[in-house]
């Protein structure tokens, strides 16, 4: 395996990623902050809201607008996986109680 060049590549790859980062940040930031424009006073706040947002918030719409015509299939996986998770939850649930309770540990 030429793990160097993975590394090199890594590298290369996140170095170039904190430099452009880092450039259009201090762009925008001294856009704001140094120069007088007539509509700063409603940009701003959309800047700002728009870095609120997590990169979660914005990947699952950007997947499904990916899949358009799928979008049936994906919502019953979905569902499925939900269901899933929540029966698994409150299995979990009972079982952690029951070793609260066994224990002695109560108020």
């Amino acid at each position: 395996m030429p793990l160097l060049r993975y590394l090199g590549n890594t590298l290369i790859s996140c170095t170039g990623c904190v430099i452009e980062t880092t450039l259009s940040c201090a762009l925008i930031a001294y856009g704001l902050a140094r120069i007088r424009w007539l509509e700063r006073k409603y940009f701003f706040p959309l800047v700002i809201g728009s870095m609120l947002l997590s990169w979660h918030v914005t990947m699952i719409p950007r997947f499904v607008s990916s899949y358009g015509d799928q979008t049936n299939l994906l919502l019953a996986a979905s569902v499925l996986f939900t269901l899933l998770i929540i029966v698994l939850f409150f299995l979990a649930q009972r079982a952690f109680i029951e070793g609260i309770s066994t224990t002695g540990i109560k108020n």
